[in-house]
């Protein structure tokens, strides 16, 4: 069984579980590959969360054969520095700041840093620190972070 294909088979069994895979990656390590499995939910994913998730998916990668060769399953959170992508991402972020580094032929890629205030139909809205408001498509964003601030 190849990742496409079990991909939604563990979308649908972290569902279930009452979480979401945020991404996977298989890494062939020569005769002893990775299947790392990063999951996500409302309020934060917890070592419980991971622990049991890694459980469940444990059996349902046996089940389904997952791998000829033998594998390691990673499962973790993808942390509070998660790279932003889709609009889904930007909407868990509302009311954060987050850091956009913009698509350019420069060498030097413009940033903007402000608080996330909106997503809709694939356009940031962000607030700058100056209080004005500026619109980003995400097809202009090149790469995305939230930039976290401590009082």
């Amino acid at each position: 069984m190849t990742l496409e294909e079990i991909t939604p088979i563990i979308e649908d069994k972290l569902k279930f579980l009452r979480m979401e895979l945020y991404d996977i990656k298989f890494i062939p390590a020569g005769r002893h590959s990775i299947l790392r499995v990063f999951i996500d939910k409302e309020g934060g994913v917890t070592i419980d969360d991971c622990e049991k998730a890694s459980r469940e998916l444990s059996m349902l990668l046996d089940v389904e054969n997952f791998s000829q060769g033998p594998y390691t399953l990673e499962v973790s959170s993808p942390g509070a520095d998660r790279p932003l992508a889709t609009q889904r991402d930007f909407l868990k972020v509302i009311g954060h700041y987050v850091s956009l580094e913009l698509k350019s032929e420069e060498k030097q890629k413009p940033v903007l840093v402000g608080k996330c205030v909106s997503c809709i139909d694939n356009v940031l809205m962000i607030e700058l620190d100056d209080h004005s408001e500026k619109q980003v498509p995400l097809a202009q964003i090149q790469k995305a972070k939230m930039d976290i601030r401590f009082k």
